[in-house]
């Protein structure tokens, strides 16, 4: 009977903090949930999900290029002091006011760098003007759309620039409806069941099922890696393991990039009415800036993955917009850089520190003419 009450009474101490609401063990047992569902956030009929205001975070993160691979190295853990101002943006105070306003996802918010290296930061530094970093990992085109109507509209500002990332805003564009009706079975959600998912038991025998019982099937790493030349002389391993590489048709007849095509056309008109000029960004994967410098195992289906041509039909879906909208693809610059500088991370489809400064140079020297 002691022995029976100590286990009880061990879970019961682990288990409190869960039911208050105080510890989510989703976070600590890495267990897989979205943003919605997560303590620190809250649900939101059209942005998904909002974040908690003012908060200062130190996220671990680890490569996910390598996430499901066997035999390769031990995937990097990428450390970051984050400060979110009052609304959730990750920017390092409140802003009433803002010269520039950035849209995209997790690209352009880094988590895996500190935050004077984030390309909004360098690019205030180098232009001198206040720029807004309103953007959010997972966030799709339609999230997008929402923030700048009720984020950043309010903060005045002159230039309003759009980030497209090719690895995944066309999946988040044709799940949005879906995500939508999750969210809304969610906040149904009776109180004990949260409670339930977010208790230790529950994560830890989760934890226990997906990493000893049923782990993920993991690929060979060798078939996933390119080698990268560098000019120093020395080889580096890029691993290309996630799902953004991917492309079975051409993506630019898609329903997909129809929609995503007129939400753009929705964000350019509300800025034109604001005065605001309007910039739409394409941020390249890290397999389309290094595809032809790395050399493949013979056996590798990296070999086999296709390119489409989606950079010059965003370019072209732009320019039926009207001359007042800027375009800027990145990939030229970033493979220009990408032989000496590793503008991505090796082990992760996110831009290296690197990356941020790129865009940020490329973006500022060509300033003069985003804004007509």
């Amino acid at each position: 009977m002691l022995c029976a009450a100590s286990i009880v009474l061990a879970i019961g101490l682990f288990e409190a903090p869960a039911l208050w609401g105080l510890v989510d063990y989703r976070s600590l047992f890495q267990t897989r949930s979205a943003p919605w569902e997560r303590s620190d956030n809250r649900p939101d009929a059209r942005l998904l999900y909002t974040r908690e205001g003012n908060r200062r975070l130190r996220p671990v993160l680890a490569g996910n290029d390598v996430a499901r691979l066997s035999g390769g190295p031990v995937p990097t853990l990428y450390r970051c002091d984050v400060r979110h101002d009052r609304d959730g943006f990750r920017n390092p105070r409140d802003l009433d006011a803002a010269d520039v306003v950035v849209l995209g996802d997790s690209l352009v918010e880094g988590f895996h760098i500190n935050e004077h290296e984030i390309v909004t930061a360098r690019l205030s530094e180098r232009l001198g003007l206040t720029v807004a970093n309103l953007a959010r990992g997972g966030d799709g085109p339609q999230q997008e759309l929402e923030i700048l109507k009720r984020y950043g509209l309010r903060l005045r500002p002159k230039v309003c620039v759009w980030t497209f990332y090719e690895g995944n805003d066309l999946a988040d564009a044709a799940e949005y409806e879906a995500n939508q009706e999750r969210v809304e079975l969610w906040t149904r959600r009776p109180w004990w069941r949260r409670a339930i998912e977010a208790s230790f038991t529950a994560n830890s025998l989760d934890y226990v099922i997906r990493t000893l019982i049923r782990p993920e099937p993991r690929v060979p790493a060798r078939l996933f890696t390119g080698r990268l030349a560098a000019h120093s002389g020395e080889s580096v391993d890029l691993a290309f393991g996630s799902g953004d590489y991917r492309v079975e048709s051409p993506r630019e007849a898609s329903p997909d990039f129809g929609r995503v095509e007129a939400l753009i056309a929705e964000a350019r008109k509300i800025c034109r009415e604001q005065a605001i000029a309007f910039v739409v960004v394409f941020i390249p994967t890290k397999f389309r800036v290094y595809r032809d410098l790395c050399a493949f195992d013979p056996a590798s289906p990296c070999r086999k993955w296709r390119l489409d041509d989606l950079p010059a039909a965003m370019k072209e879906a732009v320019e039926r917009l009207g001359t007042d909208v800027a375009f800027v693809d990145l990939t030229r610059r970033l493979r220009d850089e990408a032989a000496g500088t590793l503008v991505y991370l090796p082990d992760d489809t996110h831009w290296s520190s690197a990356g941020h400064r790129v865009a940020a140079e490329e973006l500022a020297t060509r300033w003069a003419a985003l804004r007509p």
